[in-house]
Formats: C-alpha cells, structure tokens, sequence
C-alpha cells in the first residue's frame, strides 16, 4: 500500500519562546505554518536541519540526485562519526560510506561527469 508523506506545518504563536507540541497548531498545507518539522504524517521523519553556516545543494549528474557541501572544517574522526550515523540511519548508501571510511575522505563527481564501467589494474582480482 502507497502511503503519502508529506511533513507536518505547524503554527507556533510565540516563537519566541521553547514550546512544548502542546501551543502548536497543525496545518494541512504550509500557507498558515511558520513550522516545517521532520515528522510526517506517515510517523517516519524527513530529516529538516537548521545549518548555520554556509551550505550548497548542488544536483548530480543523475536526475533526482544531489550533493551537499558542507562548508564546516571537522576533523576526519568527527567525520567518520557522521558518516556512520548516516549510513545506519539509511540517509546514505552502505558502500558511499564503506569507501569513504576506506579512503579517508568523500568524493563525488562533477557535474557532467557519468560513472564508467571501468576496473584499474588495482581493482581487479
């Protein structure tokens, strides 16, 4: 069975102030929101984060596709942190993070540029 998610608008009337969900108003459609949460109406989450620094979501080469730049220096061991929390929580492929964990770093291809069927002397058996 299909379901529909969508995430939930609310209306907070203070956002001034730390609300619990009680003062929050829910809305079908966003127009009256000034809330977007990660909650859906299916019970899962979309994952919504407030980033207060510079970020860019650029679209890959594949359709419906994208990667995100982070513009925040870590240290590789915060990193691999992250990356680990992602992939258990399904937000990016097993194998992105395996090799990312492997080579020690992440690598994405430009825009444009298409993976290849392709095995260097080294990668063979």
């Amino acid at each position: 069975m299909f379901v529909d998610i969508e995430r939930k608008y609310l209306y907070n009337p203070d956002l001034e102030l730390s609300s619990d969900n009680g003062s929050l108003t829910q809305y079908s459609t966003k127009d009256k929101a000034n809330l977007i949460s990660s909650e859906t109406n299916a019970g899962c989450h979309l994952p919504v984060l407030d980033i207060d620094y510079s970020a860019e979501l650029v679209p890959s080469t594949t359709p419906g596709h994208f990667h995100l730049y982070l513009n925040k220096p870590v240290s590789w061991a915060k990193y691999e942190n992250v990356l680990k929390a992602l992939s258990e929580a399904g937000l990016i492929e097993e194998g992105f993070y395996r090799n990312s964990v492997k080579r020690q770093a992440t690598y994405v291809r430009p825009v444009g540029v298409k993976k290849t069927n392709f095995y260097r002397s080294s990668d063979q058996f």
